[in-house]
């Protein structure tokens, strides 16, 4: 994984990286969010929502979009602070798949009824504050946003 840590307690990126969308390269994915996050004094519960989502969208990403694209598809991700919220953008070069459109599981079902998949979109879509995908030229883009009640801890 190419990237670095960044923490800028005046705001800006905090977290930027370029991977392959694989299994392999989901737990320092996981590890820089969790380290950026808790360097910037975040509150506990946004990292873990924010790792939850990652962990989610990467292995969509290595599973799904690797299979359908029959290649290798490249991630960039960077997680930045604002003063009133905290911001991943996700970018990747597979297929075009727009998360935010896919119907939600009927959770009311009984398990043995239920469809399979779409419980883990379902749940990234629950834990952010806003979550926005768009297509640009051959890439998706993907805003993961997460309000703050009020400045991280210093």
């Amino acid at each position: 994984m190419t990237g670095s840590v960044h923490v800028d307690p005046d705001g800006g990126v905090l977290m930027r990286c370029s991977l392959p969308a694989s299994l392999n390269e989901l737990p320092g994915l996981v590890e820089q969010v969790e380290t950026s996050i808790v360097g910037a004094r975040l509150p506990m519960e946004l990292g873990l929502q924010f790792t939850l989502a990652f962990d989610e969208i990467l292995t969509n990403l290595a599973s799904h979009a690797t299979q359908v694209a029959g290649r290798e598809v490249k991630v960039e991700v960077a997680l930045r602070l604002h003063a009133d919220r905290l911001e991943a953008t996700i970018w990747d070069d597979g297929p075009p798949f727009d998360m935010t459109k896919t119907a939600d599981p009927d959770i009311e079902a009984d398990i043995e009824d239920r469809a399979v998949g779409g419980l883990g979109l379902f749940i990234v879509r629950n834990v952010m504050d806003e979550v926005v995908h768009d297509r640009l030229g051959d890439r998706n883009r993907l805003f993961l946003i997460k309000r703050l009640d009020g400045p991280p801890d210093i």
